[in-house]
Parts: C-alpha cells; sequence; structure tokens
C-alpha cells in the first residue's frame, strides 16, 4: 500500500523538491532522506527489511497515544491496557534492549544508536552544531513528469537555510513570522512584485525532517527566476533585519493566534487536523509531546514590546546560516514512463527467475492477505447509544432590526470573545460594489484598523457580474511546511476565514466573517456604503 502510494506521487514535482533540497542541504547524511520515496528504492525492498522495519518500529512502547475531548479517559486507558498494552509488555519488554526515553531528540538519538539503530539517525560530528562543512550550493534537477504534463513554468525554486540545533520553540517562532512574511503587503510579497517576480511564493519552515531548514519557494515558475528569486529573499531578510515587520501585520498575527486558541477546543476537527500533528511531530523528534508551552513562549516573545527585536534577530540568524542551496526541480517529460519501463523490467526479471512453486505459494499468500485484509473487526463498546445522546439544541432566539437600510439578524452566541456574521446580498435585481469607509473597494488584506472590513488578510475584493469569486482568510497562518511539499500552517484553524461567493439571477451573495472582539456596534460592520449599477 505505502508503495502504490508512493508510486502514485512519481510526478509531484512538489514532493521532489523537498527531497532534492534534502539532498542538496545533507549530502552523505541520514537527514537527506525524505520520506515518500518507496518507488525510487524498490529494488532494495525485501520482505526480511520490511518485517525488521515492523518489528522495530511498530511497538507500544514506540506509541503515542492521545485521548481528546469530554470523555471518561480512565474508561478507555483501561480498555487499552487490557486488550493491548498488558499482552504487548510479555512481547516487546525490555528484554530485547528497547527503551523509551522521554527527554531531547539528542539523547534519544543516541539511546537508539546504543541499540542498534545508527542506520537511521546521522553521527553527530556530521552536523553542523560540530562545526560541520559550510557551503552554498546551486542545483538544477529534473522531475519525473508524463508525456504532456505541464514543463513550461512548472518548475519550482527552493531557496532553503539549514536550522539544525535551533530549538522547538525557536522553531515556532519562526513558523510564526515566516506566516507574518506571506501576507499580502508584507516586505517579501512587495519585493517580489517589484522584481516582477508573479508566481506563487512563500517563506516557511520545515519540520517534518531530521534536521529543520527554513526555506522560501516558488512553484510554477521558469528556472530563469531562480537567481532573481534569490536576490529578493536575501533582500527581504536584509529589509527585515534593518526594520522588522510592519507592527500591524503582528499585530495580525496575534489575534489570529487568540481565535485560534478561543476555538480549538469547540471543533474535533481542530483536534485531528492540527492538534493531532503537532503533538505527534514534535513527540517523534524530541520525545516530549507538550506543544503548547513552546507555542505560548514563541507567541510572548511576539508581544508588543519584544516583537521587532526577535524578527530582527530571526533575519539575521538566517542570513548567517552555515548551509544554504538554490535548487530548481525541473518537471521533464517522458521521464516518468521510462521509471515506470524500469520497473516493469525489473519486476518481469524476478518473476521470471521464480520456479513455479514460488509463483504459486506468492499467489495464494497474496491471495490469503486480500481475504484477511477485507475482513473487519471492529469494537462498539464506545458507541453512544442513541437513548443516551443529548437532545438537539433549541433554535437561538434573534433579534430583526435595520442599520444603514440593512436588515440584522441578532442572536447570542456562548462565544463571548468572537462574533461570526455573514452578510446576504440580494443580486436578483441589481449588482452590488461593496465599499468601505474611506470610499476605496473593500480590502479584505487591508491592514486599516479604522474599518473591521478592512482586518482581514486576503485578496482586494471586486465583485464582478457574472462571475464567482471564492476569497479565504490568510489571518497570518504559521509558516509551516509539511513535507509533501504543500504548506499548511501550524495553527490551523478552519473556522476562522472569510469566505465569499457570488452566483448571478435570483442567486444570494454570502459574505462569512468571523471576527475576534465582540462588535458592539454593529455600525462598525455596517457602516460601509452599498452603490447599487445597473
Amino acid at each position: 500500500t505505502v508503495y502504490s502510494e508512493d508510486f502514485g506521487m512519481l510526478n509531484d514535482t512538489d514532493n521532489e523538491a523537498l527531497r532534492n533540497v534534502l539532498r542538496a542541504l545533507y549530502p552523505g547524511e541520514t537527514a537527506a532522506n525524505a520520506n515518500g520515496q518507496a518507488h525510487r528504492f524498490y529494488k532494495d525492498l525485501t520482505y526480511e527489511h520490511t518485517m525488521e522495519m515492523y518489528d522495530r518500529f511498530y511497538r507500544f512502547d514506540n506509541a503515542l497515544i492521545l485521548l481528546y475531548g469530554d470523555l471518561d479517559w480512565k474508561r478507555f486507558l483501561a480498555f487499552l491496557d487490557k486488550e493491548y498494552l498488558c499482552d504487548a509488555k510479555k512481547s516487546y519488554g525490555k528484554e530485547d534492549g528497547w527503551s523509551f526515553q522521554s527527554g531531547s531528540g539528542r539523547q534519544e538519538k543516541q539511546e537508539m544508536q546504543n541499540i542498534g539503530m545508527s542506520a537511521f539517525y546521522s553521527p553527530e560530528p556530521d552536523s553542523l552544531e560540530n562545526g560541520g562543512e559550510s557551503f552554498f550550493r546551486q542545483a538544477t534537477v529534473p522531475s519525473p513528469a508524463y508525456r504532456g504534463d505541464a514543463s513550461e513554468n512548472a518548475a519550482v525554486v527552493s531557496y532553503a537555510m539549514d536550522l539544525s540545533g535551533i530549538s522547538w520553540e525557536k522553531l515556532i517562532q519562526y513558523s510564526i513570522i515566516a506566516g507574518m512574511m506571506n501576507v499580502d503587503g508584507s516586505v517579501f510579497r512587495e519585493k517580489l512584485r517589484t522584481a516582477g517576480i508573479h508566481c506563487d511564493a512563500s517563506a516557511s519552515v520545515m519540520m517534518e525532517a531530521e534536521k529543520p531548514f527554513f526555506v522560501f519557494e516558488m512553484t510554477d515558475s521558469s528556472p530563469k527566476d531562480a537567481e532573481r528569486f534569490r536576490q529578493v529573499s536575501d533582500e527581504t531578510l536584509c529589509e527585515m533585519q534593518e526594520r522588522g515587520i510592519d507592527p500591524s501585520v503582528v499585530e495580525t498575527a496575534l489575534k489570529a493566534r487568540a481565535i485560534h486558541d478561543y476555538t480549538a477546543g469547540e471543533d474535533t476537527d481542530v483536534f485531528a487536523d492540527s492538534i493531532v500533528p503537532e503533538v505527534s511531530l514534535k513527540w517523534a523528534l524530541t520525545g516530549d509531546a507538550d506543544v503548547y508551552a513552546d507555542e505560548a513562549a514563541a507567541y510572548d516573545s511576539l508581544d508588543a514590546g519584544t516583537a521587532q527585536a526577535e524578527i530582527r534577530r530571526f533575519a539575521a540568524e538566517l542570513g548567517a546560516a552555515k548551509r544554504r542551496v538554490l535548487v530548481t526541480t525541473v518537471p521533464t517529460p517522458g521521464m516518468a514512463e521510462a521509471m515506470e519501463q524500469e520497473r516493469d523490467a525489473y519486476l518481469a526479471q524476478m518473476k521470471a527467475e521464480m520456479s513455479e512453486a514460488e509463483l504459486d505459494a506468492l499467489i495464494a499468500k497474496t491471495l490469503d492477505f486480500d481475504a484477511w485484509n477485507a475482513s473487519e473487526c471492529s469494537n462498539a463498546d464506545f458507541m453512544i447509544r442513541v437513548d443516551e445522546l443529548p437532545p438537539p439544541e433549541e433554535t437561538p432566539e434573534y433579534q430583526i432590526y435595520e442599520i444603514n437600510g440593512i436588515s440584522v439578524y441578532e442572536s447570542p452566541s456562548d462565544l463571548e470573545a468572537i462574533s461570526y456574521n455573514r452578510l446576504y446580498l440580494d443580486l436578483s435585481v441589481h449588482f452590488f460594489l461593496l465599499k468601505g469607509t474611506d470610499h476605496d473597494a473593500v480590502q479584505i488584506a487591508g491592514q486599516n484598523a479604522g474599518s473591521i472590513l478592512h482586518r482581514f488578510a486576503s485578496a482586494d475584493l471586486q465583485i464582478v457580474c457574472g462571475q464567482e469569486q471564492r476569497v479565504s482568510a490568510q489571518l497570518v497562518h504559521a509558516g509551516f511546511k509539511r513535507n509533501t511539499g504543500t504548506g499548511r500552517c501550524l495553527l490551523e484553524d478552519h473556522a476562522q476565514r472569510l469566505a465569499f461567493q457570488m452566483r448571478v439571477g435570483n442567486a444570494v451573495l454570502q459574505l462569512v466573517l468571523q471576527l475576534i472582539g465582540k462588535i458592539q456596534n454593529l455600525n462598525d460592520l455596517f457602516g460601509a456604503q452599498v452603490e447599487h449599477f445597473q
């Protein structure tokens, strides 16, 4: 299954870009190994090796169990202990030398080396923390693509800097600052525009690897723009080192954090999409699972009094990074087919070398596995009985009144620190252009604190007749990067958004706003002018 998933990403340029950056930053080290590369190393895969990896890692004394929500956690733990953990101790006890030590990642790596796991970690002398090699390298690397795949202006340019030895708390702080750099109107964005670079570009911290790194990345680009992109990135760091970041951007980041903290416990999706990955990642790399203490410290370091000093220090440290690489990953049509042909030839050769008895045994084992894999063994002990379900919430009462000709339906909420608002405009007769109090077309991403409609981070909103648009808020998500090459915020909150949609003809425009802080006077929200035009 894992092999098939990996091969399905054969022509994923983002995934290839990550692999190429790791190989350039950490040559000869296990830190150069990227996840999801089974399709490149299938010749090294054997049944014995697979079982060795399974026995070594897939064990309960190398597991993190997370329970979340309003539940009887003692009952859950008792069930897990009775059905799984107590038996596991008999099979996976300490007699074979395995011992999990909670603490620093460095300590655990040493423990793992002592029990024969050195193949999975680089020896410490190779690290920059102990005076390793410094360099700047450039590379252009072809990436598998199928014939017909886009290849022109489809390259990924990655300008990466090693962050080995940086504490987890500091990495969280770096990811927050990276999120600020990605906001429209930031120094990074302005310099990209000035340089004539209009490709999608971002700054982020990559933490899901043996060694973390910071990366400026530009997608859907041309290889000829790589050097210009590197110059823009360096100039951004220089200016940040001198001037910091616009205080309004910092303020927005802190407000986004407040929304996340306030609403994190209200939705299980937040737990699955944000909390679990964060906790699991830190635990896997360091042995500690308390991500909130580090996040709180990181945000506290960026309060109004110390933010600019920390931002300037961040830029200076990145500018002084000992290892930096500029890697351009270029899709190459036909390369994917060639790799598939090589694989097919290898498998055909393996089959030709097998006897009839070996083939029959393989087929029988495969059928047995398929039958086992299709079976299900579920446990309903913790299902909530229908008669135990709480009654549905009553429809809240609401008030109806008008502000500036706009009908307002208002109802109270248990969430006292924020408000959630929807604005509906009837488009069946007229089209509208919503204008802010400064008489400019509403800038959902504006940094003007004088109007609520100007406290969001997104593209300018212009409503065009007959066109559907969707705009998502950017509220300074942390610049945290997942190992698939796609950006993902560290403090993602699906409820923290501005959703905008528009249909034409007996349609309704829907504008969803989530605002931090109570709106004491809805004139703050609906004080905007509404212009009608045919």
